[in-house]
């Protein structure tokens, strides 16, 4: 990947500091879509993340201010081509896919059966409680060891 030359600015005269390395906007699309992190995408383009936001902004990549906005709206466009896919799927005859789609979307389910037997448990006071453990621990006693 070439580096850019720093162009000569009002406030950089000389165009001296370090180059600025390019940043493929479409890859980082990309990588958005398939729900990459911001730290995951600096990382791929071998930056910084700070340097990826500052880049987006001064780029002003879209209409979009802010980069966290941005990786959001490019996740829901992944979201939204893999239920596509599997729509697509479900057309083909794909019964798994026609199952799950039914599990996530119209609230259907396997049925199980649930039993759940209570017993009646009487509330005891703190002294009926200590009465009982004592009673316990003396016929323990009274028996012996084994």
């Amino acid at each position: 990947m070439k580096k850019q030359k720093n162009p000569k600015t009002e406030k950089n005269p000389l165009g001296s500091g370090r180059n600025k390395i390019p940043i493929d906007w479409n890859k980082v699309e990309l990588l958005a879509t398939c729900h990459c992190t911001g730290v995951e995408i600096a990382s791929f383009l071998g930056i910084n993340y700070e340097t990826l936001t500052r880049r987006f902004r001064q780029d002003k990549v879209n209409d979009i201010v802010d980069f966290m906005d941005y990786i959001h709206s490019k996740r829901s466009s992944g979201v939204a081509l893999i239920k596509t896919k599997q729509f697509q799927a479900l057309k083909e005859g794909n019964i798994p896919m026609a199952i799950w789609l039914g599990k996530q979307y119209a609230d259907q389910s396997d049925k199980r059966e649930v039993k759940q037997e209570t017993k009646n448990v009487t509330e005891k006071t703190d002294a009926e409680l200590d009465k009982e453990i004592a009673d316990y621990e003396r016929s323990n006693k009274e028996s012996g060891p084994s």
